[in-house]
């Protein structure tokens, strides 16, 4: 799976929040702030990865149990297809 190129990750006060590249009034509801780890999932997730590999990453990069690792990466995939933002 990947994150469609349409959206950027960016820092914006202190937040990660994933705005559309470009200002077209179709793409505003599809805004999405996101925590720390889901922002590096995020940033993984420009390039095609599986959910075995975000799972992996995600485990050898934050002190995070597989169950909840999971959880997690389940949860962005849900968020992002739903804002329609997967390929």
């Amino acid at each position: 799976m990947k994150v469609k190129s349409d959206f950027l990750l960016r820092n914006v006060g202190g937040e990660h929040i994933v705005v559309p590249a470009m200002a077209q009034s179709f793409y505003q509801n599809r805004m999405l702030k996101l925590s720390e780890t889901g922002a590096f999932l995020f940033q993984l997730m420009q390039y095609e990865i599986s959910e075995d590999e975000l799972n992996a990453k995600l485990l050898e990069t934050y002190d995070v149990d597989a169950v909840t690792a999971k959880q997690d990466i389940a949860e962005l995939i849900d968020v992002l297809a739903r804002k329609g933002l997967l390929e």
